[in-house]
């Protein structure tokens, strides 16, 4: 899985920042995500896994595991576990890769789950069923010991817990998406709330706010309310003119249905499929007459 480098902007996922050239990896709010103790140690900590909701579709197809330091190769998929409300673990839960699927800073860890469990009509999804069911309870645990390239480890294992929802068979919508949008002359941030929660990558990497000349707004993104709320914070005040919210095909939510396809539908988009434009006024307020 190879995402695009981000563009010539600074990026905060949630409290994760993101500067040009690189991906996600550090806390950007101001309040770090290591334990005194751990990091006096000098411990592998796990600082995030996303989706961070703590309920989730049932088709959920994938995990972001953020460390604190760049990892070894045999870090992958098969040091993250998945277990069920009374601790068994779910067998064949993860699609694992002998290198794992990691960014090039070696800090985040993507961890798909098996697609064969997900899509209807596939030999493991009628032999199986899905590897998380609708009004059931797991964990998913990043086991204690896994180590970074300088050595470390980490120190405890990782758990995340989160209730099932039922599966989600629909498309995200970005012309239902709204906008709060910033005043001229101001460095007010543009705030897009969302029809549902998105994967954090798509986030990152597959919305962009543009100008007339189709040139990225410079600023700092951040991705608020559990992955439902898109804020760019620009770098220079607003100007006056035309702009839009540009939102790529790829985009996928938390089950990897896209805007123009289901997860569950064959196939691919077409090459070249034109990204989704929201369109963005900002112009001069006008003179109240007495």
């Amino acid at each position: 899985l190879r995402l695009p480098r981000p563009l010539t902007f600074t990026l905060a996922i949630a409290t994760v920042i993101v500067c040009a050239g690189s991906h996600p990896s550090r806390h950007a709010d101001g309040a770090s995500a290591v334990h005194p103790a751990a990091e006096a140690a000098n411990n592998v900590v796990v600082e995030r896994v996303y989706p961070t909701a703590d309920e989730l579709p049932e088709n959920l197809l994938r995990l972001y595991v953020y460390f604190s330091k760049p990892m070894r190769p045999d870090v992958t998929a098969g040091s993250v576990r998945l277990v069920d409300q009374d601790g068994n673990a779910i067998s064949d839960a993860f699609l694992e890769t002998p290198a794992g699927l990691w960014s090039r800073d070696r800090r985040r860890l993507t961890v798909l789950l098996n697609p064969g469990r997900i899509k209807s009509g596939l030999n493991a999804s009628n032999a199986m069923g899905p590897a998380i069911r609708e009004g059931s309870r797991y964990s998913v645990e990043i086991a204690a010991g896994a180590m970074a390239l300088d050595g470390s480890k980490l120190a405890e294992t990782y758990v995340k817990t989160f209730e099932v929802l039922g599966p989600d068979r629909r498309s995200p919508r970005p012309e239902r998406w709204t906008l709060s949008e910033p005043s001229l002359g101001s460095l007010d941030p543009l705030t897009v709330f969302l029809d549902e929660p998105v994967d954090h990558a798509s986030l990152a990497y597959r919305i962009r706010v543009v100008d007339a000349s189709g040139g990225v707004v410079p600023g700092r993104v951040v991705i608020q309310q559990q992955e439902q709320r898109w804020v760019l914070k620009p770098g220079e005040p607003w100007v006056a003119g035309a702009y839009a919210l540009r939102v790529e095909h790829e985009l996928e939510d938390l089950a990897g249905n896209r805007p123009t396809r289901l997860f569950e539908q064959r196939g691919h988009n077409a090459p070249g499929a034109a990204a989704h434009q929201i369109p963005i006024h900002i112009a001069p307020r006008s003179k109240r007459s007495d």
